[in-house]
């Protein structure tokens, strides 16, 4: 390998990790600022994300001049395309990241937040994107396929959360009948339709769902409502369901975090063998 080739991979993987650790950064304060109600951490999460964005162009920069300077081939040119497809995985994290923080906002003084897996998601993510990062530096193709598996711990998280936001819903005001567990099922089912949506699409879906929970949530006995009221912090029925979206949005973004984590394995198992892995 000649010298020069050898120091710009050096760089190349020198820029990745640092890549890697800014979307580490970005997800860590985004779930802190959400579960402590931080406004500086739900800041520092956007000044991070505009990190990423500028480390993007600058690694574009070092793939470009390999490229044209070496003219890789092979293993070598798989391993420049490979890069270029996990800084975009990265650059799509850091801006969900961001986006949790967004939502975070609308939460303050929500105690939902605390009763479900949401901080357990965000460091099974953190994990999957720190390995990814560290299989393709160090082109170790079992912790690249360990990643692969890793993803459904978080599939199992997401689905946890969904769980527990169901529960939420029907104890904070949806009516306890034979329709309450389905209703609260549509409004979730909903709103990860919304959250899967494009980002002009997504509000519109998201609003419908919440004004879908609001609605059946404010039909709820009087009763059951001052329960749930008091079980929730004396949040209104109206409020809790919306928070329970809130939060259900937060939870898919974390879940397609991990997938974005999962395709820079696949990638790196991709540049080490030449094949894909399904």
């Amino acid at each position: 390998m000649r010298d020069s080739y050898r120091r710009q991979l050096e760089i190349l993987h020198t820029e990745l990790i640092r890549m890697g650790a800014l979307c580490e950064d970005a997800i860590d304060c985004a779930a802190k600022g959400l579960l402590n109600e931080d406004v500086s951490l739900r800041d520092k999460a956007h000044h991070v994300e505009a990190e990423i964005d500028i480390k993007e162009r600058e690694i574009e920069a070092v793939c470009g001049k390999l490229l044209l300077r070496e003219q890789p081939v092979a293993g070598d040119l798989r391993q420049i395309t490979t890069a270029q497809k996990i800084i975009t995985d990265m650059e799509r994290i850091g801006d969900m990241a961001a986006d949790i923080a967004d939502i975070s906002a609308f939460m303050e003084g929500s105690p939902v937040k605390s009763d479900v897996h949401i901080g357990d998601m965000a460091r099974a993510a953190i994990k999957m994107l720190s390995d990814s990062v560290d299989s393709f530096v160090a082109g170790d193709l079992e912790k690249a396929k360990t990643v692969i598996r890793y993803d459904d711990v978080v599939d199992g998280l997401f689905s946890k959360v969904k769980s527990e936001l169901i529960a939420h819903i029907i104890a904070g005001g949806v009516p306890h009948d034979t329709g309450a567990a389905a209703g609260a099922s549509t409004f979730v089912g909903a709103a990860i339709s919304a959250s899967e949506s494009t980002s002009a699409d997504a509000s519109t879906a998201a609003a419908s769902a919440s004004a879908s929970a609001s609605t059946a949530a404010a039909g709820a006995p009087t009763a059951a409502a001052s329960t749930a009221a008091a079980a929730v912090g004396a949040l209104s029925p109206e409020r809790h369901a919306t928070a329970c979206l809130d939060l259900l949005m937060i939870a898919k973004y974390l879940e397609r975090i991990g997938d974005h984590a999962e395709n820079i394995a696949e990638s790196v198992v991709y540049s080490i063998t030449g094949m894909r892995e399904h």
